[in-house]
């Protein structure tokens, strides 16, 4: 995500919130840290009435557990005062723990308006066309724009449902001729799948698409080695976890096939290049989740959340999460990440 947003005006940053999100909300409300930094960002589905408190703490721990210069608090909804009844406790709260100056606003079918208490709210306005809003440029220059909605954002990374096809069936028999490998040959097969690894990253600055399903099945087979899993990881997450942690010997292997691909220098062009990059390595982590089929995905839905949430993007990261989740109810890691997602705990907490 770009590394300095400028906004002018209130309305540009409305204009700008789907493209830190993701994709663009509806019928929820959203409610962000404002001031020399935008986030973090929580967003929950507008509830039945009556359940408004409820609602009101899942979307108040990930944001309050920061400190901000204020926080911006936005009704999206289409039928008319759709978000009053939770916009109303949610202010309440934070009056009662001391946020007195909380900028509300409501919007609906590309207009916007200040929130009222009463009913004399303030006129509706339209929200600026993307094009005026420079900010936009830095994401799309990024190559980050928004889908149309949370449940598209789902679809980014959902898996073939059945393993019976053809790939499916290579899966298993590669899964299956792993786990058989006798002791002595396991590092060359991790060597091999590191190799792998590399060259995949190194392509997906290109392509994002796995075209030959032997390089799919080297891949995908290889986080069922939750060693190598986490290797591969600590990789892609820089920070995560310590490679000496690994063992010697699997670090070893790791030092030395596993080579970070982007810029270390300190300039604008630097940083603009490695948020494409970022952005390529995810959207390529979500290709390989779409090309294969369940229930194989799991590792690869949980690395693909993991990314995402390490590099900034927890819609992304939640979906993934999720998804993998389901799938497998009792896969630790991505259980974990989920934990650190809904506590809104950012990544270099965690480093």
């Amino acid at each position: 995500m770009p590394t300095t947003i400028r906004v002018r005006s209130l309305p540009e940053l409305l204009t700008i919130l789907p493209y830190q999100l993701g994709f663009r909300p509806s019928t929820c409300v959203v409610l962000a840290g404002i001031g020399d930094r935008l986030g973090p960002i929580a967003r929950v589905d507008l509830p039945p009435r009556g359940y408004e408190g409820q609602v009101a703490d899942t979307l108040l721990h990930p944001v309050l557990r920061h400190a901000h210069d204020g926080l911006l608090l936005v009704g999206y909804d289409e039928a008319p005062d759709a978000s009053r009844p939770l916009l109303r406790v949610l202010r309440r709260r934070l009056r009662l723990m001391g946020y007195r100056d909380v900028e509300t606003v409501v919007v609906r079918g590309g207009r916007w308006r200040r929130y009222a208490a009463t009913s004399q709210a303030g006129p509706w306005a339209p929200l600026p066309q993307e094009c005026d809003v420079p900010a936009v440029a830095e994401y799309v220059a990024r190559e980050r724009a928004p889908v149309v909605s949370r449940d598209q954002l789902a679809a980014v990374i959902a898996p073939e449902p059945a393993p019976d096809s053809a790939l499916g069936e290579a899966l298993l028999d590669a899964g299956t001729e792993r786990a058989q490998l006798p002791l002595d040959q396991r590092r060359e097969r991790r060597q091999v799948e590191l190799d792998a690894w590399f060259h995949w990253r190194v392509g997906a600055m290109l392509e994002p698409t796995v075209r030959q399903q032997d390089d799919l099945v080297l891949l995908v087979t290889s986080l069922l080695d939750v060693q190598l899993r986490d290797a591969v990881i600590a990789w892609l997450c820089p920070g995560w976890l310590q490679v000496a942690a690994l063992g010697p010997e699997l670090a070893e292997d790791v030092r030395a096939r596993l080579i970070q691909v982007v810029p270390d220098e300190d300039t604008p062009e630097a940083d603009l290049l490695v948020d494409i990059l970022t952005t390529r390595v995810g959207a390529a982590l979500e290709a390989l989740c779409r090309a294969t089929p369940l229930p194989f995905t799991v590792p690869l839905l949980t690395m693909t959340g993991m990314y995402r949430w390490w590099h900034g993007d927890g819609a992304r990261a939640r979906v993934a999460l999720e998804a993998a989740l389901v799938e497998e109810p009792g896969y630790r890691l991505a259980d974990l990440v989920l934990r650190l997602v809904d506590a809104g705990i950012p990544p270099g907490e965690c480093a």
